[in-house]
């Protein structure tokens, strides 16, 4: 009854339940996996559900944090387009580095959408690597985006994107990193105790049955969030905002691998100078025993209580008997405070602009045999930060390239046993700075690096290019997203958007069903040719276009296997050469007998003969060609022939609004006199990424701002020659750009897709373009 009801004292009751399941757990499932995965010669890997907070922790694992033990590679899932998720990344770094794991996973990406293409990745991957996580899991690869595919989670890191040939520079930069998040230790003096069994004690499975999980209204649920949850995570969050790095104690990993030595407090592989004990409700026995002793070796002055003071042992009310010297404070602020003052030597980074702690700005130090290692990133991803970085640290620090994998010396001062070096981070910039006895002599810092960090600040402007000649470099594209829809002759929508289709019509319809779509496009120009992609229209019975019969791209050879000629993106996008366009209004029919296997948005059910499964997707089609499209979605889009020279600042506002490719911009500029670095800087660029070419050569690629190149190698005096390559998203094409603030929408799922409380007529598109070609001259 107590588990339920808060009658008597049913916080003894939870305590022991939850400890008890939490230890069940580990020992028939995580332990027995681990030690078969030993004796067979394999690592474990991957992710327990819900490890984000006290509350679902307590629903689906107990506690987190000792199931790490058991797996060779722990990991956590980090989704959505935010980087809010600090306990649970600390909460993997913390047992890992405590137990000497060899790395720690995340899976990473999925939600953030299908404009997300460098920068985001870029500015989650550098904080949680900054947090300790040392392996990138990215979220997902489609072989084929086929149907409910596309809307598995997005984006699809893989193949169909416009960016993909530049995935390597940036999967480099990623390894670069990660190895380097593993060199030594972590320098972390601050133990931090994790309030999980506080949790237990209150928690009641009476708060479950909504979608999130728990009601957030019972009085449970509010203890928690405000009592425990919330204060840890606020702490925690403002510990890694004033550089005063630190670890969790999971009290269960204590009782096996804690103990005072000297005047430290010892986890493992790792000691602690200070423990702060966050509000909590009750303590283990064993953790208590702990603090006593290290209260005694290191002085009571060491150990700092946050209020809620803990009053229970075990889950059982009782005189804590703590030392009468230990350091009692109100909030969170008030120890953080107290904090500062005891570690008045910690790395220091100043915001400039403001003369303050640079908050956005977090680092992680790794002492290594050689020296010290310092990795440092930009959380702002909107806001660049000019910044002055001091450190405690002997011998001349040397900046890692993580883009390139080179090696420079950088401008500094030393006074006083302190390195001071100034700097601009730019949004979700960073940079790796090394201190150590064997660093070898090297070339001194270039002006910028790709990976966002600037040092030059004087340039001087020899000229711009203004007028770019653009041009495609992949035919333009529009989706036929509205359909009318038959299924046995009777018509069950209406000439509207074909999410509204999937699950409540055709998924639903038994396989074998006959159903027709039409879908009509207006073309003002007829263009040269023109190709309908259709996805998997080889399984259809009959496909028409004003009454004329059409053929599949697939159908017309041999073989159906994959081929760029038959296929358009994706391997199941399949070429339609349409013949009997006219101008004005054109009706294309899709006829077949529905077969699938979906079940729900983003869910399959298994196929049984899945070679011989001939599937049908009831799906946006797509007009490829050389035109441009003119109108607007209220009114309608038609077919023109292409524009001649379309604004290079924004693609999508001169005829080629769906556009999922690359385009060329070049010009010509004049260098008078050649002397001293010259770079090429990009203003407002609107791209997922962009390559340079200066005379023919290819000069870098760029992901993110600051868009500067060094040219110095590649120009000539006199004319020269420039060649952009820019490549966008599918976020245009596939949105989902008929929900309305989708661009804001951090989280993007299946059932973002066919949330029709956000439907809108109108479309959402993303710009797609560059500005001004600056040259600039430093000396």
């Amino acid at each position: 009854e107590k588990l339920f009801y808060s009658t008597g004292d049913y916080r003894k009751i939870r305590f022991d339940f939850y400890d008890a399941a939490t230890r069940l757990y580990i020992e028939s499932f995580s332990m027995q996996y681990y030690q078969w995965c030993d004796k067979n010669n394999l690592k474990l890997t991957g992710h327990y559900m819900a490890e984000d907070n006290l509350i679902s922790q307590t629903q689906w694992t107990g506690a987190a944090m000792p199931h790490y033990k058991f797996m060779h590679w722990p990991g956590i899932d980090k989704c959505f387009r935010n980087i809010n998720q600090l306990v649970t990344v600390k909460q993997l770094t913390s047992a890992a580095d405590q137990l000497g794991k060899e790395r720690t996973l995340c899976e990473a990406f999925a939600f953030i959408g299908q404009q997300s293409s460098f920068l985001h990745r870029k500015w989650i991957t550098d904080w949680q690597a900054v947090l300790g996580i040392s392996f990138v899991n990215s979220h997902i690869s489609h072989y084929s985006m086929r149907g409910e595919r596309k809307r598995d989670y997005p984006p699809n890191l893989f193949i169909q994107q416009p960016w993909w040939e530049d995935e390597r520079k940036f999967a480099d930069y990623t390894a670069r990193l990660s190895y380097l998040a593993v060199q030594g230790r972590r320098a972390v003096d601050i133990l931090l105790l994790h309030p999980i069994a506080s949790a237990w004690s209150e928690y009641s499975p009476l708060d479950g049955g909504t979608d999130a999980g728990y009601n957030p209204e019972s009085y449970d649920f509010i203890q928690i969030k405000s009592t425990y949850d919330k204060p840890f995570n606020t702490l925690s969050n403002q510990l890694i905002a004033s550089k005063l790095d630190f670890h969790y104690g999971d009290e269960i990993l204590m009782e096996e691998n804690a103990r005072v030595e000297g005047d430290k407090l010892i986890i493992g592989c790792h000691s602690y100078s200070t423990v702060v004990v966050p509000p909590m409700l009750t303590l283990r026995a064993y953790t208590l025993k702990l603090l006593k002793d290290f209260a005694k070796a290191a002085g009571p002055d060491r150990i700092i209580f946050i209020s809620r003071i803990p009053d229970r042992i075990d889950g059982i009310e009782t005189d804590l008997a703590l030392p009468e010297d230990v350091i009692k404070v109100k909030n969170v602020t008030a120890a953080i405070q107290l904090l500062d003052s005891l570690y008045k030597n910690r790395v220091r980074i100043i915001d400039l602009a403001t003369g303050k702690n640079a908050e956005k700005v977090i680092c992680q130090q790794r002492i290594t045999e050689d020296g010290s290692i310092f990795l440092i990133a930009n959380t702002d991803h909107q806001r660049k930060i000019e910044l002055e970085l001091r450190v405690i640290e002997e011998g001349i620090p040397q900046l890692l390239d993580l883009m390139s994998g080179e090696t420079y010396k950088i401008p500094c001062k030393h006074a006083e046993g302190k390195v001071t070096i100034q700097c601009t981070l730019h949004p979700a910039g960073s940079f790796a700075l090394s201190f150590g006895s064997n660093n070898a002599p090297v070339m001194p810092v270039p002006a910028y690096l790709g990976s966002g960090i600037e040092f030059e600040k004087n340039y001087e402007v020899l000229g711009c290019v203004r007028n770019w000649n653009v041009k495609l470099m992949e035919n333009n594209v529009i989706p036929l997203n509205k359909a009318t829809l038959y299924v046995n002759g009777e018509k069950l929508l209406d000439n509207r958007h074909v999410s509204f289709a999937w699950h409540e019509i055709f998924y639903k319809l038994p396989d074998g069903t006959p159903f027709k779509a039409e879908y009509t496009f207006d073309i003002k120009n007829i263009p040269d040719s023109i190709t309908v992609v259709i996805e998997v229209a080889e399984n259809l019975k009959c496909i028409t276009l004003n009454g004329k019969k059409q053929k599949a791209a697939k159908q017309m050879g041999e073989s159906a296997a994959y081929d760029a000629i038959k296929s358009w993106k994706d391997i199941n996008f399949t070429k339609v050469p349409l013949e009997g366009i006219i101008a004005g209004k054109n009706i294309l029919v899709l006829e077949g007998e529905k077969v699938n296997n979906i079940t729900g948005p983003g869910s399959h059910c298994r196929l049984a003969d899945f070679k011989n499964h001939r599937p049908t997707e009831l799906e946006a089609v797509y007009l490829v060609g050389c035109f441009s499209v003119i109108g607007e979605p209220v009114s309608g889009f038609m077919l023109d022939a292409p524009v001649s020279q379309p604004f290079a600042a924004d693609l999508t506002l001169s005829g080629y609004p769906f556009y999922a490719g690359k385009a060329e911009f070049s010009g010509i500029f004049e260098v008078v006199k050649l002397t001293g670095k010259v770079f090429l800087k990009l203003s407002n660029v609107e791209a997922a990424s962009v390559k340079v070419f200066i005379n023919g050569l290819e000069a870098g690629t760029g992901y993110f701002k600051p868009w500067m190149f060094d040219i110095s190698k590649y120009i000539k005096a006199g004319a020269n020659k420039i060649r952009i390559e820019a490549s966008t998203t599918l976020f245009n094409l596939m949105g989902p750009n008929w929900i309305s603030d989708i661009e804001n929408n951090i989280s993007v799922g299946p059932g973002t897709f066919i949330d029709f409380s956000g439907f809108t007529d109108d479309y959402k598109l993303l710009p797609f373009g560059i500005g001004m070609g600056i040259l600039l001259k430093c000396d």
